[in-house]
């Protein structure tokens, strides 16, 4: 049997293991291994963002004709997962979750009279949903400034 650097038999390390589960990973570059681990993480970290993207967030099919449109587009599903995730984050503690919330708030009505925009009254959901996130509903806006809580 052979001894790996620290002296322990690979029998022993076997033995060891046994029943605690582990994974290995091998990596193209040569890459510190202090370093792989943190790049493998920060790599899941990012595919579930882009899950998120797809399987949450609904967002519709690429359909793009330069590398400009991919861009953008790109960044727009980023900063859209991102503040969902976040949205998740600050409702964890509630009933409410990102998606139930951003439906709540879609059906938050408004009347436009000229200069002058009547927010009607919020449902009690939202209501609940804006505490926890501290947004303030105002009651009307006027030339682009909030009037009324």
């Amino acid at each position: 049997m052979g001894a790996i650097e620290d002296g322990t038999s690979i029998e022993d390390r076997r033995k060891k293991a046994h029943g605690h589960g582990f994974f290995i990973l091998i990596c193209s570059e040569m890459v510190e291994p202090a370093e792989i681990l943190p790049l493998y993480y920060t790599r899941q970290a990012v595919e579930q963002i882009f899950d998120v993207s797809k399987n949450e967030v609904d967002l519709l099919p690429l359909r793009v004709h330069g590398e400009e449109t991919l861009r953008g587009h790109l960044m727009l599903v980023f900063i859209s997962s991102l503040v969902y995730l976040y949205l998740n984050d600050k409702l964890k503690a509630t009933k409410y979750n990102a998606g139930n919330a951003l439906l709540s708030f879609r059906n938050l009505k408004c009347k436009v009279y000229g200069d002058e925009i009547i927010v009607k009254e919020p449902l009690k959901a939202m209501h609940d949903i804006a505490k926890v996130l501290k947004i303030t509903i105002p009651k009307r806006i006027v030339e682009g400034k909030e009037c009324g809580n």
